[in-house]
């Protein structure tokens, strides 16, 4: 199985999300250590820009914080396109894998690579 998004009003159906916000989830990782509930985890989230300078752009963010050093790159920005910043939610994450101790950089170096979504991204 591959990283999937969602409708965050979906998955959380009383907290008032529009429909231009999403949240992206891996079934293929656990990390215990930091997240004892079962089932699979949010990576990061997209969500449409309306109104202000960046009007119409989507905001992105990488969600996932684990143990080492400082992860050093930007966690989250504006693109142009819900598809570029879901991308981008996913190629931060795969790369913030591949800096943190041997056991996620193991893990991340197999992942699937099919991140088609279901929503369209």
């Amino acid at each position: 199985m591959s990283i999937y998004w969602k409708r965050t009003a979906d998955v959380y159906p009383d907290a008032g999300y529009g429909p231009n916000t999403f949240m992206a989830f891996d079934p293929q990782v656990r990390f215990p250590r930091f997240h004892m509930g079962t089932g699979d985890k949010t990576i990061g989230n997209v969500h449409l820009i309306q109104g202000g300078p960046q009007d119409g752009r989507w905001h992105w963010s990488m969600t996932v914080s684990l143990p080492g050093p400082r992860y050093g790159p930007p966690t989250n920005g504006t693109k142009p396109t819900r598809g570029a910043a879901g991308r981008r939610v996913v190629e931060v994450y795969r790369h913030h894998l591949s800096t943190r101790p041997e056991q996620y950089a193991i893990w991340s170096c197999n992942m699937v690579r099919n991140t088609k979504s279901r929503v369209g991204f």
